[in-house]
């Protein structure tokens, strides 16, 4: 199956995705690139330059907020955020803010993912607006629904 093709069946099995058209989709695939990991492996890292938009096609991805520590001083504790799964995307806030990343990801088991480099992201935006504004929304969609997610966290530990 072609990546667009791909892209498509996996955007409409998702919440946010479902209303992207079969060719707005290979449009948006003919700019992602496939990649497989391990179990364990690193997909971004916190604090990385990379604006790059995930999708898991397949398998789980742990997100975590592990800070680095200078020598000599005591570790800070892994923090785990979520367990993320097919159909789910990450990187979006990097990729629309131009900053280093937030967290990591880390492959739980094998994973594939679509990738979608910030270059070719700001591409599509100039390139094809209307779509470019769908994806956009799209995202900020995701972005909504885990800042209400965290907001409820939050309240939650007060």
């Amino acid at each position: 199956m072609h990546t667009g093709e791909r892209l498509h069946s996996l955007l409409q099995s998702t919440r946010w995705g479902k209303d992207f058209s079969a060719q707005e989709a290979m449009v948006i695939g003919e700019r992602m690139e496939e990649r497989s990991y391990v179990d364990g492996e690193r997909i971004l890292n916190l604090g990385g330059e990379d604006r790059l938009l995930h999708l898991i096609v397949s398998g789980k991805v742990h997100i975590v907020k592990d800070y680095e520590t200078n020598a000599g001083e005591n570790p800070q504790e892994s923090k785990s955020i979520s367990l993320l799964g097919q159909g789910t995307v990450f990187g979006e806030i990097s990729l629309v803010d131009h900053l280093p990343n937030s967290a990591s990801a880390i492959a739980k088991g094998p994973v594939t993912i679509l990738v979608m480099h910030g270059n070719d992201y700001d591409a599509l935006l100039r390139e094809n607006p209307a779509l470019g504004v769908k994806l956009q929304n799209a995202l900020l969609q995701v972005m909504a629904r885990r800042l209400r997610l965290t907001t409820i966290e939050l309240i939650r530990r007060l």
